[in-house]
């Protein structure tokens, strides 16, 4: 993806598009130690503070909204933060910028895939105690291994989940305007760790591998503890462990965030670029993003996470397109389509820009589309494929338009079809 306002410093994220009325955008909203044990020991539970003992949370955060993770084990050299800003209306229509920026471990990085599976875990054990405590009981790693359906004697596996909670202790986030104070009736920056602290425990503290003991967890920082909860059981509720591994890292982030903004039975819509930028989808070309965000979207739907539809429709941006969820159930207003010709719609969208990544006449997107939409797909990918190759050969004369242009313009002639 070419972002032209990318600190590449860090991936960069642009604004989104101001929302109409009758769209559900980013909102705030909704947003002890054990000692080490003998073979005749036992447990000690840690005096960790209750819900009910906690101060009365004043701002919400949804991990949901933000990227936390790439999505790629190919994380660019030169990326030293993760970062996205976009403006919201706040109070009075004012407009008010907000900046979500992860620091990585200094050690151990960024969050991986692996790790936003890993985190997955974490929240639904922890949902499992009804965030009683800031504590995530885990067990041990092998647990983990087994809650994510991976194999349990990959001593591989057991080290990239042992970095990923690794990782998780390590990571910063600096928020701007990312939460808003009920109390204060203010925005609230902050700088913190989602989680404070890791325990493992072993029979032998010589020997940090022999016989760990089944009694490790993790600890939420009173941030995340704070704030998480009610957001989180919402996020959740649609998506369970074996669905969830089932998706690929894009389809994963997805289902997340639709669970969170179509909780409401609104539509929602985003700039497909600018959506990119947020889950985040690493790629230099808009066309890449789109065909990308499709696939995710159709691998939901088809993997059993059929709580929405979607469609594209231009944007006020010049070749850019938006997209648009909808919760299953509510009626689109603009255009009443069944699953199949959404589909068809976006395959032919994305079909079009393939002819002018081609031709590079993006000034004839309005011919292409007509074409597209009267010839059969296996023509126009046969003329498109002929159109590369001559390119590739220097064997063109006037243009790559022309030539594409010429060769279905014949067929449609014979065929007694017009464009």
């Amino acid at each position: 993806m070419d972002f032209h306002q990318t600190k590449y410093e860090g991936i960069g994220m642009e604004p989104q598009d101001v929302p109409s009325s009758d769209e559900s955008q980013l909102s705030f909203d909704d947003l002890s130690q054990l000692p080490l044990l003998s073979h005749a020991a036992t447990l000690q539970t840690p005096a960790t503070p209750k819900k009910s003992d906690a101060p009365r949370p004043k701002y919400e955060m949804n991990l949901a909204e933000f990227p936390l993770a790439f999505l790629t084990t190919r994380i660019p050299k030169e990326a030293r933060y993760l970062i996205y800003e976009d403006e919201i209306t706040g109070e009075n229509g004012k407009k008010v910028p907000r900046k979500w920026k992860v620091l990585p471990h200094p050690e151990h990085g960024f969050l991986t895939p692996s790790g936003q599976s890993t985190l997955f875990e974490l929240f639904q054990i922890w949902k499992e105690s009804n965030f009683e405590s800031q504590l995530i009981r885990f067990g041990n790693i092998y647990e983990l291994i087994k809650r994510k359906n991976l194999t349990q004697d990959d001593e591989k596996t057991y080290e990239r989940i042992r970095r990923d909670l690794d990782t998780l202790i390590g990571i910063i986030i600096e928020a701007e305007n990312a939460f808003w104070d009920n109390e204060k009736s203010a925005y609230v920056d902050k700088k913190f760790h989602l989680f404070e602290s890791l325990h493992f425990y072993h029979r032998d503290p010589k020997k940090s591998y022999q016989d760990v003991l089944p009694f490790s967890y993790i600890t939420a920082s009173v941030d995340l503890w704070h704030s998480v909860a009610a957001n989180a059981i919402i996020t959740l509720r649609n998506i369970d462990s074996d669905l969830f591994h089932s998706l690929t890292p894009t389809e994963q982030r997805l289902a997340l965030y639709l669970s969170k903004m179509l909780h409401k039975p609104v539509r929602h819509r985003r700039d497909v670029e600018k959506f990119g930028q947020q889950l985040p989808i690493i790629t230099k070309r808009y066309t890449d993003v789109k065909k990308q965000l499709t696939r995710a979207c159709e691998g939901l739907i088809k993997k059993g996470f059929s709580q929405f539809t979607y469609r594209y429709e231009p944007s006020l941006r010049r070749d850019r397109d938006n997209i648009v969820f909808l919760p299953v159930g509510k009626l689109d207003s603009a255009k009443t389509s069944n699953p199949e010709d959404t589909e068809l719609r976006a395959k032919r969208a994305l079909l079009v820009q393939d002819i002018i990544d081609i031709t590079g006449a993006s000034d004839r997107r309005a011919f292409y589309a007509r074409a597209v939409n009267v010839l059969p797909q296996e023509n126009i990918l046969t003329c498109l494929s002929l159109t590369n190759a001559a390119k590739r050969q220097n064997q063109i004369r006037k243009s790559a338009d022309h030539y594409f242009s010429g060769l279905i313009l014949d067929y449609a002639r014979k065929s007694g079809i017009r464009i």
